[in-house]
């Protein structure tokens, strides 16, 4: 038999990766275990979906949380606040980002959403999982340090506000359906 190629899957090394891991977030409401598999993949078991989803944002923000939190400041209209610096031409994105509305829509649909829905509580445990992550990096507990993460150092030595609210989520998917929908300005 030929043995598989280097580059598969089954050949790749992750190195001393964890395998698993028990996190202790707080705001959780019962016992939560991340399981990685043989690509690195995350599995997350908890009690509840609030737990699992705010472990996943958990996870995601300590993986990704520079193009995750550009991406929320260019939906909210607010990317100049700490790059602005960097490329003038962001004021007018926000600009542009603002008068559509998207952090008005992410409100209103926030709000419009009963305390039970599925929807207004996996927004809830996301924003408070990617806030958990923004503590830990303030407290020292976690690395920010991870590979391609040099805008994590902008972001976090910046004094603007950095805490995801429930209502983000919303507007991203707004700004997100936007995106793949509306095709005017290349039109």
């Amino acid at each position: 038999e030929n043995p598989p190629p280097p580059d598969a899957p089954e050949a790749m090394c992750f190195g001393d990766m964890t395998t698993s891991e028990n996190l202790a977030i707080p705001g959780l409401d019962g016992a939560l275990e991340v399981v990685y598999d043989g690509r690195g993949v995350p599995h997350i078991y908890g009690t509840t979906i609030h737990d699992v989803v705010m472990a996943q944002a958990y996870l995601m923000a300590r993986d990704r949380y520079g193009q995750m939190d550009f991406i929320r400041r260019n939906v909210l209209g607010r990317l100049s606040e700490v790059a602005g610096g960097l490329d003038t031409s962001l004021i007018q994105r926000d600009f542009d980002n603002r008068v559509m509305g998207y952090q008005r829509m992410g409100r209103a649909i926030y709000a419009s959403l009963p305390a039970t829905s599925r929807s207004r509580i996996a927004a809830e445990a996301f924003a408070a999982g990617v806030n958990a992550y923004i503590t830990a990096v303030d407290a020292g507990t976690e690395d920010p340090n991870v590979e391609g993460g040099d805008l994590i150092a902008l972001l976090t030595a910046s004094s603007v506000d950095r805490t995801w609210r429930p209502e983000d989520i919303f507007a991203m998917a707004r700004f997100q359906a936007a995106s793949l929908s509306y095709d005017a300005g290349a039109d």
